[in-house]
């Protein structure tokens, strides 16, 4: 129910009344795999650290860090950096859900050490995943409220599917998040085929 009303609570308030625009379903699904990380790394701080909100803020910071480098990479880079980022998104994905499955893997070295390597592990996935977004966002063709709009309602759907985690426990939102990357990478790689294809000169 919350979803619907957020649809079309955001479609009256941008009004957007076209038909649903695969080019902007990347922001949907980064949305989603966003929500996702960002609850399982407050929930790892919290069980390092304490559930404080100390502990929340520092998660929070984090995230923004991340943001703010993904962005200021983005902003200086003359390369399209959109593949990379897929792959050490995925990558750092699977790291961490290889440390969240093996309990005993942080319990190595000094407890400052275990502390930065868990903030590392469990923030890296958003950096890339910043790297993408703001890639995708530059481009000249898309519009910025419409593609806030997507991120926005794929950000309550990755919240919605949280509650998974009461059941399959918090490694599995690795897993989910990844399939919403998937997800992310597909279309966005479809959306650039059609505009190479469209771009390319037609024969009369």
């Amino acid at each position: 129910m919350v979803l619907l009303l957020s649809y079309f609570f955001v479609r009256k308030t941008i009004g957007f009344t076209d038909p649903i625009d695969r080019s902007y379903l990347p922001f949907f699904f980064l949305g989603s795999g966003f929500m996702l990380v960002e609850t399982k790394a407050i929930t790892e701080l919290g069980l390092h650290l304490g559930g404080t909100w100390f502990v929340i803020a520092a998660a929070i910071m984090l995230v923004l860090v991340m943001a703010f480098l993904a962005n200021l990479i983005v902003t200086r880079s003359r390369r399209n950096l959109t593949g990379s980022a897929y792959v050490g998104l995925f990558a750092s994905l699977l790291i961490g859900y290889g440390l969240a499955t093996s309990h005993g893997a942080w319990a190595f070295g000094p407890p400052l050490l275990q502390l930065a390597l868990s903030c590392v592990v469990l923030t890296i996935p958003l950096f890339f995943a910043g790297i993408i977004f703001s890639s995708l966002i530059s481009e000249a063709r898309i519009n910025i409220s419409t593609a806030f709009a997507y991120n926005l309602m794929g950000a309550l759907f990755g919240g919605v599917m949280e509650y998974n985690s009461m059941y399959f426990g918090f490694a599995f939102l690795y897993l989910l998040a990844m399939g919403f990357y998937m997800m992310a990478w597909a279309f966005s790689w479809g959306g650039f085929q059609a505009r190479l294809f469209a771009s390319q000169p037609q024969n009369p």
